[in-house]
């Protein structure tokens, strides 16, 4: 899976370290909540997390920058774009509970290997809608195309191993 993240990143090993790192922390989330759900029931569980990204949030207005560009951000935006941001975080809510039942019910590293599978969905989409919705640009040369569908080669394969270690 990180090979294939390397491929993704066009061999760039900063990014590279910087996609690790978020691995590691995003498998260290993923530890803390199958560790909050064993020792809670799956609403209680959802609860005490989501208010922790909430604390995440309010700390991070603290920030004078942070607060100002996104105030800014949300009276330039116009009122369409403010509909889709709202039924983006609908989908993005039903997704999150869909994902924590399988944390609650099942195995955190499998679940969490399984969310590799997004940079295949993300390219199909991107595809699918680049035509309809401007600001999707997906490059289809056939040196990127190959760059991508060997990344993503890489990550399923990753997941694969995963899959069939467990």
């Amino acid at each position: 899976m990180v090979f294939g993240m390397l491929i993704l990143s066009r061999m760039n090993w900063k990014m590279l370290g910087i996609a690790i790192i978020a691995g590691a922390f995003s498998g260290l989330s993923f530890t803390l909540l199958k560790w909050a759900f064993s020792h809670s029931d799956l609403i209680n569980g959802i609860f005490w997390t989501r208010m922790g990204f909430v604390a995440a949030a309010l700390l991070s207005l603290l920030f004078i920058n942070a607060r100002k560009e996104i105030f800014a951000s949300f009276r330039q935006s116009s009122s369409s774009s403010k509909y889709l941001f709202l039924a983006n975080k609908i989908i993005a809510a039903a997704g999150f509970i869909i994902l924590y039942y399988a944390i609650y019910k099942g195995n955190a590293a499998l679940i969490n290997g399984l969310s590799g599978l997004q940079y295949f969905f993300v390219f199909m989409i991107a595809i699918a809608f680049r035509q309809i919705i401007p600001g999707i640009g997906e490059n289809l040369d056939r040196k990127s195309m190959i760059i991508k569908i060997a990344g993503l080669i890489f990550i399923l394969d990753g997941f694969l191993i995963l899959f069939t270690k467990i």
